[in-house]
């Protein structure tokens, strides 16, 4: 609960900025904490909004490359991806995360000319998401400069192979990506890839920020 709300408060900053409502689609599950009481709080004067309750059941992990963990956040993180009800683009974006509305608004303006699309993942002034984000190559992002050797150029959209933390996807892609069972967001970019038959790409000049 404790980033309730901050993430609410993003919400509205953007549905103020673009001047209409978005459709929230949001999963809770195994939480102890009072979470889910809270989110049906917060949603019950959004009856557009999706409340999904989805518990995997497993033990508690840290921020650890396990694949049990993985296994468990993709059951979570799937069950949103098959309630979505999707008439335009989809944002998948991490509840923690901290980002402004014209972060958004800049990767859904990019679905223009590429298929799906993720921001910079940082925090603390180095690179964040190094198990999500990898190149084509399938070498992981560093946490320091250059990062990934895919940013040698000063294109502002790079090619890459998956992404973590939060990535926009055209409405034909987010219908049929899923996220992997043992490497979750790794699979969403490899899904993407292949059974989408799409692109995945960076927009290096915008970024979330994990808190």
């Amino acid at each position: 609960m404790e980033y309730h709300d901050r993430y609410f408060d993003q919400i509205d900053k953007l549905e103020a900025t673009i001047g209409e409502p978005v459709q929230l689609c949001i999963a809770e599950g195994d939480s102890q904490d009072g979470s889910y009481p809270d989110l049906m709080q917060r949603t019950i004067d959004r009856p557009w909004d999706k409340l999904l309750k989805v518990d995997h059941g497993g033990r508690h992990f840290g921020s650890v490359d396990h694949p049990q963990r993985w296994a468990q956040v993709a059951v979570v993180c799937n069950a949103v991806m098959d309630a979505a009800a999707l008439d335009g683009p989809m944002i998948y974006v991490e509840s923690d995360l901290i980002w402004e509305p014209a972060t958004m608004i800049q990767l859904l303006e990019d679905l223009a000319i590429v298929p799906a699309v993720a921001p910079m993942s940082m925090k603390d002034g180095r690179f964040y998401d190094t198990f999500g984000h990898r190149g084509l190559d399938g070498e992981r992002f560093y946490s320091q400069p250059p990062y990934h050797r895919c940013l040698d150029s000063d294109r502002p959209l790079v090619a890459i192979g998956s992404a973590g933390s939060c990535i926009v996807m055209r409405e034909e892609v987010a219908r049929v990506a899923r996220f992997g069972e043992n490497d979750c967001v790794v699979g969403l970019g490899r899904e993407i890839r292949l059974h989408a038959e799409a692109s995945l790409w960076l927009d290096r000049r915008v970024e979330v920020v994990h808190p």
